[in-house]
């Protein structure tokens, strides 16, 4: 059997406050691009209760310079010989081509 790789949503929350960081915006600035309602919802991808949205990754991946893989962390847990890993060979694939140039 091989290893299957599951988003770690508290690790990914840190990469994400991390990556804000790193571009100097804060959540206020976040919220703003995106234009979210509150900035609740930025505090819950921090804090790994809630993944983005695949438009609001897309959108974190153009502000932060970043592809939408580069927001995200994983951790890998054994999977059963259902071709899973295929499909997420698959879907990673996908997910670099969706670069901020992409757009």
């Amino acid at each position: 059997m091989s290893k299957f790789p599951v988003i770690d949503m508290q690790a990914t929350g840190r990469k994400i406050a991390q990556l804000r960081k790193e571009a100097g915006l804060s959540v206020r600035d976040v919220q703003e691009e995106l234009e979210l309602t509150s900035p609740q919802a930025v505090y819950k991808w921090q804090y790994g209760q809630s993944l983005p949205s695949i438009e609001n990754m897309i959108m974190l991946s153009k502000m932060f310079h970043t592809d939408i893989e580069g927001l995200l962390a994983f951790e890998y847990t054994r999977e059963q010989e259902t071709g899973e890993s295929r499909s997420f060979s698959f879907l990673k694939g996908f997910l670099r081509k969706l670069t901020p140039e992409f757009f």
